[in-house]
């Protein structure tokens, strides 16, 4: 029987499809083993700290891809490599959450929780794609789009000056239960 090891996020899949959630993880495990300079411009990294680094790698990309970048020995090519190919991934997640961003509308969720979730996966899309959305905007977006019924609602949230979009969340959850 093969030896089998743990995954410690998602094995990236052939078509890319959550690429974009695997270099972060794939970055942040490097970086918790001390080895994310090897996929860094001049990472000044030894040869056993490369090959530790391409061996953790390959150990979470699909059997194609291994065998695709099967003679690749240097991680920061690898990551290179993969960076290119799925690049064109942001150009439609990107525009793709703008619009979901646009169009998301407190109103259109039957609870709090559903549409906290949407917002927050919408959020995590942008900052994926390097466009940040702020707590301020986050509690404006919820804000400007109550049903209409409840204006006063909407202005009493707004005298509170919640800095936070969780705090917020968490008062209208609070006030759902109601």
């Amino acid at each position: 029987m093969a030896h089998m090891t743990k995954q410690d996020f998602d094995i990236l899949d052939n078509n890319g499809t959550k690429y974009l959630q695997w270099r972060v993880d794939a970055r942040a495990n490097l970086k918790a083993k001390g080895l994310e300079h090897t996929i860094l411009v001049d990472g000044n990294s030894t040869s056993q700290e490369q090959a530790k680094a391409i061996v953790f790698l390959r150990h979470h990309l699909h059997e194609n891809l291994k065998i695709e970048y099967l003679f690749v020995e240097d991680p920061k090519e690898l990551w290179d490599n993969l960076c290119q190919r799925f690049e064109s991934l942001e150009r439609i997640i990107g525009p793709k959450a703008q619009y979901d961003w646009m169009n998301i509308r407190f109103q259109d969720f039957t609870s709090v929780s559903d549409y906290d979730s949407a917002m927050l996966r919408i959020t995590s899309q942008l900052r994926l794609c390097g466009q940040a959305t702020t707590d301020a905007a986050m509690i404006e977006k919820t804000l400007s789009t109550m049903h209409a019924d409840n204006a006063v609602l909407q202005e009493l949230y707004r005298e509170r000056h919640y800095n936070r979009y969780c705090d917020l969340i968490a008062i209208l959850r609070m006030v759902k239960q109601i």
